[in-house]
């Protein structure tokens, strides 16, 4: 079972554009997000990255397990709070790190003075999301058609 001590969590920087590309494009991601519903062409990511990379009111964290990339979690300020978006590579997942992966981001952002809630919008079909969320402390705030919106003071 994965801990605090066992995950790491630094900063992304444009040498992980490849990493996260291909995290952004694989199948259980795409089927898992709101927001896409076809590859992502490299130039539209490249140009995503450096201006999340850029923005103060933004902060993507790779996760690491000894010094190996397992993941990868970004949360961009909103009106409503900071939207956390989360992806465990498949080889690491059922094994803890994801809910470890939640807490050190929400400490983090605390640290960086991000201080808004944390929303987390889910598609309702991944329950596995949904109950990572409402492990980590996450409370229900909307129900829509196709999906839930979490949130954590």
């Amino acid at each position: 079972m994965g801990n605090l001590v066992e995950i790491v969590l630094r900063e992304a920087t444009n040498d992980d554009a490849q990493l996260l590309f291909d995290w952004a494009n694989s199948a259980d991601a795409q089927a898992a997000s709101l927001n896409t519903s076809a590859p992502i062409p490299w130039g539209d990511h490249i140009t995503w990255l450096g201006e999340r990379l850029k923005d103060a009111g933004s902060i993507i964290w790779i996760a690491q397990r000894s010094g190996h990339p397992i993941g990868s979690i970004r949360l961009v300020e909103k009106k409503r709070g900071l939207e956390v978006a989360i992806y465990v590579d498949p080889t690491e997942r059922k094994s803890g790190f994801a809910l470890t992966m939640l807490k050190k981001a929400r400490v983090g952002a605390r640290a960086k003075g991000l201080n808004g809630p944390l929303i987390a919008r889910i598609l309702l079909a991944n329950s596995a999301s949904i109950e990572l969320f409402e492990k980590a402390g996450y409370h229900l705030l909307e129900t829509h058609d196709d999906h839930l919106v979490l949130c954590i003071a």
